[in-house]
Parts: structure tokens; C-alpha cells; sequence
């Protein structure tokens, strides 16, 4: 078995454990250690693609444990590949943002709807007064004089 990592953005590290040829080594359990023996955290498994993340929150050698049956590999992963930044927080949308879009989805329905009573009560004008409801041309005004005729 073999065991590579890669170092992620967000204070993660990947674990990717796999046998000769390229197949996963699908459930292999994956512990992480501190300098001083301890478990960094809980113990993981290894996916289906042969995969573990876990994250850290300062720069420290670890060194990553991964065990499969009878197989056993180590690899140690040094503090200088690990940055000291604080996991990355995610963020939440605003609350102001969320309630300025519900509030222009009302407003554009209601909008919309005042546009199809409106449209309703001009049909019912038009067919109450028998005006048709084909635009009426409009007369042109005549051309004005643009100064004294020279007649």
C-alpha cells in the first residue's frame, strides 16, 4: 500500500492511501498524530476514491497512519508544508440581502399583477363604451408658417 497527501487551502490536509496498479485502498483507517503521540483527531476512513481530509489549526509535523488489513503505511508531513492560518470561516449571506430579494420578488409580483387588472378594467371600458380596442389614429397637425410668405 502506498499513502501520499496533499496540503489544501482552508487548513486541510488530503490523504489519498492506494495499492499498486492505482486501486483505492478503500476503507482503510486513517489516524493523525501530533509531535507528542496524540491524535490530532478522531480516526478516519479512507472513501470509496481512497480518500481522507481533516484539518488542523497550527503548523505542526504530523505524521499520518494508515492501516488496512495487514497493511500498515506512515508518512510524515512537515510543519514547514503547513501554514499557521486559522481554519477558514465560512460565511454566512447577509440577512439583509436575503430580505432585500424576498422583498423584490413581492414587489415585482405585485407589480405584475396590478399590470393584469389594469389591463383587465381597459378591455372592460373599451367593450362598455364600444371604442375598439385597435388604436385610433390620431390626427397630424397641420404644417405652421415658419415665417412672413414672400408671395
Amino acid at each position: 500500500m502506498f499513502v501520499r497527501y496533499r496540503v489544501l487551502p482552508g487548513n486541510q490536509v488530503q490523504v489519498e492511501g492506494f495499492f499498486q496498479g492505482g486501486a483505492p485502498a478503500v476503507d482503510g483507517i486513517v489516524r493523525v498524530y501530533r509531535p507528542d503521540g496524540s491524535l490530532l483527531c478522531p480516526p478516519g476512513v479512507l472513501d470509496e476514491k481512497g480518500l481522507y481530509t481533516f484539518s488542523y489549526t497550527k503548523a505542526e509535523d504530523l505524521k499520518v497512519k494508515v492501516s488496512l488489513e495487514e497493511h500498515v503505511k506512515e508518512k510524515l508531513i512537515p510543519a514547514q508544508e503547513l501554514t499557521d492560518a486559522p481554519p477558514a470561516e465560512r460565511t454566512e449571506p447577509s440577512r439583509l440581502a436575503e430580505m432585500l430579494a424576498g422583498l423584490s420578488l413581492i414587489l415585482a409580483l405585485a407589480a405584475f399583477w396590478i399590470s393584469l387588472r389594469n389591463a383587465a378594467r381597459l378591455r372592460a371600458v373599451h367593450s362598455a363604451t364600444g371604442v375598439s380596442s385597435r388604436v385610433a389614429e390620431t390626427p397630424h397637425p397641420t404644417a405652421l408658417p415658419t415665417g412672413p410668405s414672400r408671395d
